[in-house]
């Protein structure tokens, strides 16, 4: 049995193996003396943090008398037989470090064959935590980068081999080769990887980078340039390259250094078959001033009916914000040229099929319910997108063989068919900690006073005008593994009464999704006439697209007219900017995940609202007139 070393007699230890090592060493046996230095460290277990002290104390003693060798070994191998990691690994940590920095120092052949010998006998023993991680920094500290690749390779090349695959499939892990790196800075890196997590399927995590990347490329655009030329070179996801394009189009600022860094890039994807990369790509050159391709490759489209009935219906119910029947308006047979291009990117396609099977295993268990899926971007979504752009293309020929101006056409289909991505970034911007508050299966139906947010709350003392918020709800001590048994949604909002108006059955309006978006300066504001509102004063609408679904909030835009408060800075929160450059109104919104919920992503609550400062309230209160009251509205869905 190895003992294990206690302080009391490290000292003692120390002395005699070191004198008994010099004595050797005076006797011309020092290889005698390297092995008992080797048969020591090898006895002796030591588990402490502080590592393996003896064996560093005899480098000490042994440097003193001037024994190099002897002095490098004993550093080399106090740092193997040191515990990194807080104890897990099974060699030494940066702590330990410096006593193989200073073996190095004295022999560095000498250190290097015995950090060697060590590790492959670690290997061998079996319990090898922390080894490669260790050592290749060890390799690196010494100066050896090649040496130090080569060990990550080796490292790639084990872990693959160990994973349970069939030969010949396609490795998950990517291959390392020194030969394939890139000359990207460490920033330009940086935004590389924001840039291809674009094509992740998870909505929450793809927005994000969109909202990331936007903001890099206001804030450091000739950085930005490198990685954009190559995420948009490899590709991804069909609508990846097309996030990119629309995100530099609404982001990037005069003189547009990053679309004529790009010209080249940007010039192939407007030759694209893809009408709104196209599109993009073409705005971009005709905004930086760069000549556009002289030809258009996109062609039109053969117009071949669907070769099955079912697949029309189950294409459609892909469309969002009814593109499809207002595209129809202009060109009759673009539904029947939408189903058969995705007839042929999808159903035809044996690896569309099994690439939608694996997203739909990603997004859920088994046994859970479609309320419980994870949020995200599915493969047939992917194609439809991929196919509504091809189909497209025919619009254009169409009614020019009718004769028909086609001048703003493409300004038109390209603003139609387009995400939000403005508004959606925006959304994702205003994310906030869960107010106070009560949860919608504690909400009644009510009229009540106006809420003032309380001292813990970023905005103290501001009103909340407008609050939307949806629940799941499970069965007692059923959260983590059950699915939700109803959903549970709460709407409240101001609402100015009068004579004919006591009661509302929804506390909210309709209302233009770019309201927050104001165009004019304060000094353009026309003179607003007096408000007459009656009924509900807050505007709620449900933004869908591909980018997600989710509930807005807004005060109508004459409350902005009227007050001369203009739009916060883009990308960011959602805010009306008063003269003073404070914010007068806000926008927030949360989403709160149990901690008990492990293989899923979504969102036990989810929610937003919307708050006034106090003295924009008082005018608003002021101008409306009639009396205002803070109507709540729940409602439950059952599963």
């Amino acid at each position: 049995m190895t003992p294990c070393i206690e302080t009391a007699h490290a000292d003692g230890l120390v002395n005699r193996i070191g004198f008994n090592c010099i004595t050797l060493a005076a006797h011309d046996l020092e290889d005698s003396a390297v092995r008992l230095l080797h048969y020591i460290s090898r006895q002796i277990r030591m588990y402490g943090t502080e590592g393996a002290v003896p064996l560093a104390d005899l480098g000490v003693g042994f440097e003193r008398y001037g024994l190099r060798r002897l002095a490098a070994i004993a550093y080399s191998l106090a740092f193997v037989r040191s515990r990194g990691g807080g104890g897990w690994d099974s060699i030494g940590g940066d702590e330990h470090s410096p006593w193989f920095k200073q073996a190095l120092t004295l022999d560095l052949e000498e250190a290097r064959r015995t950090l060697t010998a060590e590790v492959a006998r670690l290997v061998q023993n079996g319990y090898v935590m922390g080894v490669t991680p260790g050592l290749i920094k060890r390799i690196a500290d010494w100066g050896d980068q090649d040496i130090a690749c080569a060990c990550w390779e080796e490292a790639y090349c084990v872990v693959d081999h160990r994973l349970p695959l069939k030969r010949g499939m396609v490795t998950p892990l990517l291959p390392f080769h020194r030969t394939d790196l890139t000359t990207l800075s460490v920033d330009e890196a940086l935004v590389a990887i924001i840039a291809a997590r674009v094509s992740h399927p998870e909505l929450d995590r793809k927005r994000s980078a969109l909202l990331a990347l936007t903001q890099a490329i206001q804030s450091y655009p000739d950085v930005a340039i490198a990685p954009l030329a190559l995420v948009l070179a490899v590709g991804g996801a069909p609508t990846s390259g097309y996030l990119l394009l629309l995100s530099l189009l609404l982001s990037e600022q005069a003189p547009y250094s990053i679309s004529r860094g790009l010209a080249q890039t940007i010039y192939e994807v407007a030759r694209s078959d893809c009408y709104g990369e196209r599109i993009a790509a073409k705005m971009l050159l005709e905004r930086a001033g760069l000549p556009k391709p002289g030809i258009d490759l996109s062609g039109g489209v053969v117009l071949v009916k669907p070769t099955e009935p079912g697949h029309v219906q189950a294409t459609l119910n892909l469309d969002w914000g009814s593109r499809v029947e207002a595209i129809c308006s202009l060109w009759p047979d673009f539904q029947a040229a939408l189903v058969r291009q995705f007839e042929q990117l999808h159903f035809e396609s044996k690896a569309s099929q099994q690439r939608c099977g694996d997203h739909l295993k990603y997004r859920r268990r088994d046994d859970s319910t479609m309320e419980f899926w994870t949020p995200i971007l599915g493969w047939e979504q992917e194609m439809f997108e991929l196919a509504f752009h091809k189909a497209l293309n025919g619009v254009s020929p169409y009614l020019w063989s009718r004769g028909e101006n086609t001048a703003n056409l493409d300004q038109f289909l390209f603003d139609r068919t387009s995400p939000n991505v403005r508004l959606q970034l925006a959304i994702d911007a205003s994310r906030s900690v869960r107010p106070a508050g009560r949860c919608p299966k504690e909400m009644e139906r009510e009229d009540g006073p106006i809420p003032i947010l309380s001292d813990e709350d970023e905005f103290k003392d501001w009103r909340r005008v407008g609050w939307y918020e949806r629940e799941l709800v499970f069965k007692e001590n059923d959260m983590r593994w059950g699915n939700p048994v109803q959903v549970i949604y709460a709407a409240s909002g101001i609402v100015a009464l009068s004579p004919s108006i006591d009661k509302c059955s929804t506390p909210f309006g309709r209302f233009d999704v770019n309201e927050w978006f104001l165009a004019d300066k304060p000094a353009r504001y026309p003179s607003i006439a007096p408000l007459a509102v009656r009924g509900p004063v807050i505007g709620a609408t449900m933004i869908r697209d591909f980018l997600g679904s989710r509930m807005i909030l807004a005060l109508p835009r004459v409350f902005a007219y009227r007050y001369k408060m203009i739009s916060g800075h883009w990308p960011g929160p959602l805010r009306w900017l008063c003269a003073s450059k404070e914010p007068g109104v806000a926008f927030r919104m949360w989403r709160v995940r149990s901690i008990a919920i492990e293989n899923e992503e979504p969102s036990v609550l989810e929610g937003c609202d919307l708050i006034v400062r106090p003295d924009i309230f008082e005018q608003i209160e002021r101008d409306i007139g009639n009396e205002i009251v803070y109507s709540s509205r729940p409602w439950r869905r059952f599963l």
